[in-house]
């Protein structure tokens, strides 16, 4: 539980369109394992949307993909984080318009924060920037 307080707090903390807006926290009720609520992305994870996206084509559209998901991770090193499993399958898209394409950073629970330029898990050197 403390693991999801303590991404809980990190992610109560970022505010960027290309990151993924935290919620809060379901700690009891219907289910029975504690959770994050996150900003619901319609489309699913662009690794869902990639066969669709490259019988398309369009240069244009993929850029813009490409350009969100680096202002995602330009926002979190800003703020000393290093996400530490960006992949497809963590970046959530809402792909209803494809003239205006919609891409976030999600699935930060690996994320550490940056201390004198290289990720620790040490307790003691760890520093926040927000």
């Amino acid at each position: 539980l403390s693991d999801l307080y303590k991404e809980a707090d990190t992610l109560s903390r970022l505010h960027h369109p290309t990151v993924v807006t935290f919620y809060g926290v379901v700690t009891s009720g219907m289910g029975a394992h504690p959770g994050t609520v996150m900003e619901y992305m319609c489309t699913g994870s662009l690794k869902r949307n990639l066969p669709k996206l490259k019988e398309l084509g369009d240069l244009q559209l993929l850029t813009s993909i490409a350009l969100d998901t680096a202002r995602g991770m330009e926002y979190l090193h800003g703020k000393n984080l290093i996400h530490c499993d960006l992949k497809a399958d963590n970046l959530l898209c809402d792909l209803r318009d494809l003239t205006r394409p919609v891409v976030k950073v999600s699935d930060l629970d690996l994320a550490k924060l940056k201390a004198n330029n290289t990720a620790t898990n040490n307790q003691k050197s760890r520093r926040y920037v927000f």
